[in-house]
């Protein structure tokens, strides 16, 4: 592959790896939230 094919494949897999942490950090912080409702109920 060339230079930018390897550095635009990188990219790809930083932007993709940002929107699954995104994504798990929200759903763990969801989870937290909705076990903090539960303990207090």
């Amino acid at each position: 592959m060339s230079f930018w094919g390897v550095t635009f494949a990188i990219c790809i897999q930083l932007v993709t790896a940002g929107i699954f942490g995104m994504v798990v950090t929200a759903w763990i912080a969801f989870k937290a939230e909705t076990y903090d409702k539960n303990d207090y109920d």
